[in-house]
């Protein structure tokens, strides 16, 4: 995109395109150069707006703001939560809307300037994960129902409405729909299948805090989840009987922030669909202990979350485990970089290049223009038609000078041109998933040869 690509129409993204613009802007402004830097920048990005969120939740909600703080930080590393994802940047105001909405049920004072807030926030969350939309409608709805502060409830609908629809427009319309829409409904519902949400098995959904209380396995976050979800129960319970309804959006809210379902005890990697519904389910009990009328009950919660807490930060705590930062990031991050780095020292400046179905950062390290329609082959892409025949298309009217195949998924160079290509291989005689025109090969210097020699590979 910073090269002048257009989203969804030249580059495709399968989300709502707010994190890809957040990403540009990041890399536009540090420029990083390595891959190192390129985790870093992000990462430091996601450290200061977290500071700044928890600062605005602490001043808000006070003693509970601090407390869900210190709760989520402590364990959402389980969940990914550190990660540069929609999810872990979204938490924060989701949770800020949910804290209002408690504070309006309560008839305590909502602050003109957050009406304004609430159809900012909403904006943004809609624009940069889709699966999140009902939740946070859902929410916008709640703060804004009612005939109070009329004036700044139309505000909060106007300045919703004005971003929403700018955004929108400022997008090719059929490529928007298709990339975010036509193909993750397919893919939604073929996860359902899989995780055993469709039909009755939806209903797990509606139920999942008492899904989790009987079928998560231990460890420490679901540990600290399941204090949570006896918690909340108990004090539903007893909330029940004089704020029905209350209690009944709440169990709403949580299952539409749990939409994505995720086996309870589930730890890392897919446990991160489960972020939004770690954080409301804080969120709310705190809430909830804070405006019980039993002081003794307050206490005797407060101290059991207190105990789990604490235990679950000693060791095993992955807290606690040392890592070698630079080892870590070379091990992980190696292939990406040795195969850039041979791309860079054989191609020129007009060369193209065709990453086949994952391994997409080579993209970015070898700063290679794509041969490819829609920039890159990546995540639903390979099931669809009309991605497939571009890409046959590619390599019949404009085949890549080089190629990199996902050897591991199965994508190699399709027959009709393996004969054009030559096999980068590695030193020891293996072959590599990178290939490179045969034409190529016979303008490429001793010198470079000799540099991808040091890199153990050879033509």
């Amino acid at each position: 995109m910073l090269k002048g690509k257009i989203l969804f129409s030249e580059v495709f993204s399968g989300h709502m395109p707010l994190m890809s613009y957040l990403s540009t802007v990041i890399q536009k402004f540090t420029s990083p150069d390595s891959i190192y830097h390129l985790l870093l920048y992000h990462t430091l990005f996601l450290f200061i707006l977290t500071i700044l969120s928890g600062v605005i939740l602490i001043f808000r909600f006070k003693w509970v703001g601090l407390a869900f703080v210190l709760l989520y930080e402590s364990f959402n590393i389980y969940l990914f939560g550190d990660r540069f994802l929609a999810e872990g940047v979204i938490v924060y105001p989701i949770v800020y809307l949910a804290g209002l909405f408690w504070e309006k049920i309560q008839k305590r004072k909502i602050y003109k300037m957050e009406y304004a807030l609430t159809g900012v926030i909403a904006w943004l969350v809609v624009f940069m994960r889709e699966p999140y939309i009902p939740l946070i409608l859902f929410l916008f709805f709640l703060i804004l129902w009612g005939e109070d502060h009329r004036r700044e409830k139309i505000i909060s609908i106007a300045i919703f409405l004005s971003l929403t629809f700018m955004f929108v427009l400022i997008h090719p319309i059929n490529e928007f729909i298709f990339n975010v829409f036509t193909m993750n409904f397919q893919n939604i519902s073929t996860e359902f299948n899989e995780t055993g949400t469709r039909g009755l098995g939806f209903f797990k959904i509606f139920l999942y805090p008492f899904v989790v209380l009987f079928k998560a396995k231990w460890n420490d976050v679901w540990l600290v989840i399941n204090v949570l979800v006896f918690i909340l129960i108990i004090l539903s319970a007893k909330f029940f009987r004089v704020k029905k309804t209350l209690i009944f959006v709440i169990f709403l809210i949580l299952s539409l922030a749990s939409i994505r379902f995720v086996e309870p005890g589930t730890v890392f990697y897919s446990a991160y669909h489960i972020l939004i519904w770690y954080g409301l389910l804080i969120m709310f009990v705190f809430l909830l202990l804070r405006d019980i009328d039993s002081e003794k009950l307050r206490k005797l919660f407060l101290f059991i979350l207190g105990m789990s807490f604490f235990i679950t930060l000693f060791p095993p705590n992955i807290l606690w485990e040392k890592t070698d930062t630079i080892k870590e990031i070379n091990d992980g991050y190696a292939n990406y970089s040795i195969n850039a780095r041979i791309i860079r020292v054989l191609a020129d400046k007009n060369s193209t290049l065709f990453i086949d179905g994952g391994d997409d950062l080579i993209y970015w390290r070898a700063d290679l223009k794509p041969a490819y329609k829609y920039s890159w082959y990546t995540s639903l892409m390979p099931y669809f038609k009309i991605y497939t025949d571009a890409r046959i298309e590619m390599f019949k009217k404009y085949s890549p000078d080089f190629y990199y195949g996902n050897c591991r998924k199965g994508y190699f160079l399709p027959d009709f041109v393996k004969d054009s290509y030559q096999n980068i291989k590695k030193l020891n005689g293996d072959k590599s998933c990178l290939y490179v025109k045969k034409d190529i090969v016979q303008q490429i210097s001793e010198d470079k040869i000799r540099e991808i020699n040091k890199l153990e590979y050879k033509l």
